[in-house]
């Protein structure tokens, strides 16, 4: 959803396949990100060992030049997937909230 948004967002995957979304490579590379913001949720209530987190992702991507419109998209894609995992749960400010925060430190 992300490459549908912004496909020259695409590039910034080379080194993991982005070309194939299917391949093995990019999956792998997919679950990471989606497991370190799992991380980031769940270290939410927990502000030295989240912000060590969020330190630790903001030079990952400081180098790689990440820009503002890929984190819209992003939060887009989730934005949309995530009612359908959550169903009633789902609640779409406070992941909004969350997610900004997230972004924010990442971002820089």
């Amino acid at each position: 959803m992300i490459f549908a948004q912004v496909p020259e967002a695409r590039s910034l995957f080379e080194r993991v396949g982005g070309d194939d979304t299917s391949s093995a490579k990019f999956i792998g590379h997919a679950m990471r990100v989606l497991a370190s913001l799992d991380i980031a949720v769940s270290l939410l209530d927990q502000p030295e060992a989240l912000q060590s987190h969020l330190e630790h992702l903001h030079h990952q991507h400081e180098d790689r030049h990440v820009s503002a419109c890929y984190y819209k998209a992003m939060e887009r894609a989730l934005l949309h997937v995530l009612p359908a995992q959550l169903g009633r749960c789902f609640d779409k400010e406070p992941w909004k909230a969350c997610f900004h925060r997230i972004v924010d430190s990442i971002h820089g």
